[in-house]
């Protein structure tokens, strides 16, 4: 998909008086530049006008896609391994580090949030793919703490939203697996 789409999308969607809040641009808005949050600009030259127009000609508010993993080619790996901020062998970064937390949300604020997107998806936080299964992470054994990726994936996001935007916006995230009692 593109950013022409999604304009097309919103204004076909309120001609035809489709009570829509929100439009969700779920993944590949990072075209060929690998897996991570940043914008193709071959596919969205602009996504800050995007994202206005948006929100000024059509009263929508603005949701995209995100992942906990990053293409071995882009500057969010390469600094996440840096950093020490992965999960050995993996390409995720590991969220029970506080500090791999703060990039995480940096690399959000930097490339959505800064710009005027209103919400994310975290996607793919449930442990599907078992990926810290018998590795060691920043609270000692992947195994022990399976269970909580997600929960510590959203509280990356809210800690750095709430941090750094305070009563201005309200918080919003989906994610697929958290849920409450989680531990």
């Amino acid at each position: 998909h593109n950013q022409s789409e999604i304009l097309v999308s919103a204004n076909k969607f309120r001609e035809m008086e489709i009570p829509v809040d929100n439009i969700v641009q779920d993944w590949h808005y990072w075209g060929s530049l690998g897996w991570g949050p940043h914008w193709d600009r071959s596919l969205y030259p602009n996504p800050e006008d995007m994202i206005q127009q948006l929100h000024a000609d059509y009263d929508l508010d603005f949701m995209v896609s995100v992942w906990s993993r990053f293409d071995k080619q882009t500057s969010f790996y390469t600094e996440m391994l840096s950093k020490g901020f992965l999960i050995n062998g993996t390409e995720y970064f590991d969220p029970w580090n506080p500090m791999a937390r703060q990039l995480f949300f940096q690399y959000l604020d930097d490339a959505l949030f800064s710009i005027g997107a209103d919400a994310v998806w975290l996607d793919a936080t449930e442990p599907e793919q078992d990926f810290q299964l018998n590795k060691s992470i920043y609270l000692g054994a992947g195994n022990e703490y399976r269970n909580t990726y997600s929960l510590e994936v959203s509280r990356a996001f809210y800690e750095g939203f709430v941090g750094k935007y305070k009563t201005r916006k309200r918080p919003f995230a989906l994610t697929r697996s958290s849920f409450l009692g989680q531990h």
